[in-house]
């Protein structure tokens, strides 16, 4: 990154660099001994936060661009609690930004949203600076809320991921969808045997979503979601994973997402219908959602990556 020549750079995706042209000085820029975390404004996509691992604060990747934001969350969260159809207890691994935990929350079956992220940097900054999510609103039992205040959200006793999962696991916690979003590329990484944690933490039916990296044809990207499915289904099963992308305009490159699904079989990457969506959430002041050209966009599988499930 050099924000002193107006750009921000993604060096995640493989032979490629992708600058960013800031639309001014940095908002926030903070290091400690787990993450950096910056806050900046870009000139084409607005808002935007980065994380980059301690141990490499100069791989900074992109978490949201408040420009194009709810396209990913939208189709993440709304097509993984619809699939598993009657979410109740959800968890969300990372998720610091709140963004995917508002739109769990406006899910009328969920009661319970738990955010385990790596500390409070995340949130705190976003709240301080991001104005959009600070003004975000649920609502519940007919009563309008702050996402912050949101009393189906447990936030504020500050944990770490790496230290939540097995402490969960060990007081027999239970969920019926849990969703990776951390910046690591996979969980076991940081946290060797999280799949299986995470797998006995889930409730019968449940399911576990993530964001697994660079969705390229670049051999190492691809040799890595490769392994990443393989992790997938010697924990979940072979025939209970799904393999997921998305284009969206403000990242450097097309993300995967891959879904495990505990004790599910033969299913399919799919889009829930705009009614089926409509039926199921209290979307509260969210933008416009699900074209058909973001549903294939999102869903489609290209024939190149086909071969990873099989």
């Amino acid at each position: 990154m050099n924000p002193e020549n107006g750009m921000i750079f993604d060096y995640n995706d493989h032979g490629r660099v992708t600058g960013y042209e800031l639309a001014r000085p940095l908002l926030a820029d903070e290091t400690n001994k787990k993450q950096r975390v910056v806050i900046a404004d870009l000139a084409r996509f607005g808002l935007s936060c980065w994380i980059a691992m301690a141990n490499k604060p100069d791989k900074l990747s992109q978490q949201f661009a408040m420009a194009d934001e709810h396209w990913f969350h939208q189709a993440e969260v709304h097509a993984t609690l619809i699939t598993h159809g009657n979410p109740e207890t959800v968890l969300g691994l990372g998720a610091g930004d709140f963004l995917i935990a508002w739109r769990a929350l406006q899910h009328r079956t969920v009661s319970y949203f738990k955010m385990a992220d790596w500390d409070h940097t995340v949130p705190n900054l976003v709240l301080k600076h991001v104005p959009m999510i600070q003004s975000i609103r649920t609502r519940y039992r007919g009563e309008e809320y702050a996402i912050y205040n949101d009393p189906r959200l447990d936030w504020r006793e500050e944990v770490d991921v790496r230290d939540y999962i097995p402490t969960a696991h060990r007081e027999g916690k239970k969920f019926d969808v849990i969703i990776g979003d951390l910046t690591a590329n996979s969980l076991e990484e940081i946290l060797p045997g999280a799949l299986t944690l995470i797998l006995e933490l889930l409730n019968p039916g449940g399911v576990y979503v993530y964001q697994a990296g660079p969705y390229s044809l670049n051999p190492e990207d691809l040799n890595a979601l490769g392994h990443e499915i393989g992790r997938m289904r010697q924990t979940f099963g072979d025939d209970s994973v799904t393999l997921s992308s998305y284009t969206i305009e403000s990242f450097a490159y097309p993300q995967a997402w891959i879904a495990g699904y505990k004790g599910r079989t033969g299913l399919q990457s799919w889009v829930p219908t705009f009614g089926t969506v409509a039926d199921s959430i209290n979307p509260t002041g969210d933008r416009p959602f699900y074209s058909p050209y973001i549903h294939r966009k999102i869903f489609t599988l290209e024939p190149e990556f086909r071969g990873l499930l099989e």
